[in-house]
């Protein structure tokens, strides 16, 4: 389940969407939606969940661009998407690459927060 701000869905040129844990595949502890690479849920499930979050913003999987949260007060601009196991260590990231989707992961993996920028070339 997504869902949205009013301040946001404003906003020209940008896609977001705040994640619930429902919706998703996972199970256990893990239940349902976890998109949260390091979690220790099966990275199949993680894979297929990511998708469902990365089709409700309408970009590709492989365009949604994360870091590894440390708690820190690192921000991160992304051009392109550096892979998923490679995401550096950070607190946030942004991004103003064409159809990439800005990814934080918060909450134990259970829900986080996508901004996309969808302004043209």
């Amino acid at each position: 389940m997504m869902l949205r701000s009013s301040v946001l869905a404003g906003l020209p040129g940008v896609r977001h969407g705040f994640f619930t844990r429902q919706g998703g595949v996972s199970n256990g502890v893990w239940a349902s939606l976890n998109v949260g690479l390091r979690s220790g849920d099966a990275p199949e499930r993680v894979a297929l969940n990511r998708a469902r979050a990365a089709e409700a913003l309408m970009v590709a999987p492989d365009r949604l661009v994360t870091v590894r949260q440390v708690h820190g007060v690192t921000t991160l601009a992304a051009g392109e998407p550096w892979g998923d196991l490679a995401a550096p260590e950070a607190d946030a990231v942004v991004t103003a690459a064409r159809i990439t989707a800005a990814v934080i992961v918060s909450l134990n993996a259970a829900s986080f927060i996508v901004v996309s920028s969808l302004r043209s070339p």
